[in-house]
């Protein structure tokens, strides 16, 4: 559910892994907020900013790509769509402005927003899974238990040291609503 790069310092080995998997199984990766970033930088490498940005989030090899990975990284994060709908859930990186006339247009607020609220009737009776705004465990297990309509499934699994409540790599196994966790192990 995106934010695949700047969580470590092995980004673009991650997205080499995603582009892998894309290619052998039907998998539906998410563009989020530091994906976007990197995007936005493959796009235009001029931008200082965004340069600088990344080398504080350890992702210079971004920099040092050749032409053809780059066009290859480019290609697949530009693929990237910003949710995912199946029948009975919406799959988003961040979540969805409700008040928006097309919520589904609202880009920045996908890959953005921290707080939202839910309406049956605006999200047509799907229940949302989203990340980008790290849970502490117990939330995210209390919102699949109580049946919530919003589940956030970002346990911060680079915020190990800082929290005791965060630093597990999340999976949500939605048929049988059954959450696998793996402790950051790094």
């Amino acid at each position: 559910m995106g934010d695949y790069v700047n969580k470590g310092s092995h980004s673009l080995e991650v997205i080499e892994e995603i582009i892998t998997l894309s290619n052998k199984f039907s998998v539906f990766p998410l563009l989020g907020n530091h994906d976007k970033m990197v995007l936005d930088f493959l796009l235009n490498d001029s931008d200082k900013n965004l340069r600088n940005k990344l080398r504080e989030l350890s992702n210079d090899a971004f920099f040092d790509l050749n032409p053809k990975e780059k066009i290859r990284i480019k290609k697949f994060l530009l693929g990237l769509p910003y949710y995912y709908s199946s029948e009975n859930y919406l799959f988003v990186h961040a979540g969805f402005n409700t008040e928006s006339i097309d919520l589904f247009k609202e880009k920045n607020e996908m890959l953005n927003i921290r707080n939202f609220q839910y309406s049956w009737k605006v999200y047509q009776q799907k229940r949302i899974i989203h990340g980008h705004n790290p849970k502490s465990i117990s939330e995210i297990k209390k919102a699949i238990i109580s049946n919530k309509p919003i589940i956030p499934l970002d346990n911060g699994c680079v915020y190990k040291e800082k929290y005791p409540e965060l630093g597990r790599l999340l999976c949500l196994e939605i048929n049988k609503m059954e959450l696998i966790s793996q402790q950051n192990c790094d």
